[in-house]
């Protein structure tokens, strides 16, 4: 249960100034090609991270990866987060976990990751300014 002292736990995606955010397409595709990951992740990951936060979720849905990340992890599916005060988890990368693609670019995403957290914290993540690009991203996308 939450401590109504704390503020509530919230999941942010991580978006581009640009307005993108890779972690929500990723996601929503799911929700098309596999419905049943999809709602998996709603029901079983995202509600509960967002009622008790992402320490409440039981391995191996949620495991720290070391360097301050953490692995979301449902079937083959996997998002890359960070915790940032006050009680954000990022959502920073996510990919489809296909053994020797995933082992090869592990790297790369570590980098990304990486730099995603950078841009967080270096102060120019301005949260409503990024959400407002991404509704306009969405809404050139043709998507609401």
């Amino acid at each position: 249960m939450a401590d109504p002292h704390q503020p509530s736990w919230r999941f942010l995606w991580y978006i581009t100034e640009a307005g993108a955010s890779e972690v929500f397409d990723y996601v929503e595709e799911l929700r098309d090609s596999d419905f049943t990951s999809y709602s998996f992740f709603l029901d079983n990951l995202h509600d509960p991270l967002l009622s008790d936060g992402p320490f409440a979720l039981p391995k191996p849905y949620w495991e720290d990866i070391g360097d301050g990340f953490s692995e979301i992890s449902w079937g083959r599916n996997r998002i890359y987060c960070c915790i940032e005060p006050p009680r954000r988890v990022f959502a920073l990368v996510a990919v489809e976990k296909r053994w020797q693609a995933f082992a090869s670019k592990r790297g790369k995403y570590v980098r990304l990751c990486e730099q995603r957290r950078a841009d967080i914290r270096s102060g120019a993540y301005d949260e409503k300014k990024r959400n407002e690009a991404f509704h306009a991203h969405r809404a050139r996308r043709g998507k609401t």
